[in-house]
């Protein structure tokens, strides 16, 4: 997945000599985190500059775990794929209703685990009943 906005990079201690730092960003109750060592980044200025502080990125995410805390908070633990600077022309998107759609917030099913192909197959068969009410 794609994730855009407001990054939180702080260092994590390693005694391997890896520069480790771990990315978050937090929006509409859903918070992702990743892990990345900042010595694999392409440039200096990247790894010294880029990837510290609070720094409105994009950043192409591998899912690895999905969990809904108590709160109903939804914890993405990721892999980062990609880090780049902000695609200005891509706005703010509100994904809430997704996440009702797919059972992930405001479900009866709170407790369940989350059901990667069975959202897949649900989002594949709203696609085409979308695509038969429209006549394509």
């Amino acid at each position: 997945m794609f994730v855009q906005g407001p990054y939180n990079f702080s260092d994590t201690p390693n005694g391997f000599g890896a520069d480790l730092v771990r990315g978050r960003r937090s929006v509409n109750n859903v918070e992702i985190t990743f892990v990345f060592d900042r010595n694999e980044s392409t440039s200096d200025s990247a790894r010294i500059e880029w990837l510290r502080g609070v720094r409105h990125l994009g950043c192409l995410l591998r899912v690895n775990k999905l969990e809904r805390s108590l709160k109903g908070t939804l914890h993405i633990e990721a892999t980062v794929l990609a880090i780049r600077s902000a695609h200005e022309n891509l706005k703010s998107r509100m994904y809430e209703i997704g996440l009702y759609k797919s059972g992930l917030i405001g479900g009866p099913d709170e407790e369940e685990e989350f059901d990667v192909l069975a959202y897949e197959n649900n989002l594949a068969q709203s696609i085409v009943a979308s695509c038969d009410a429209l006549g394509e």
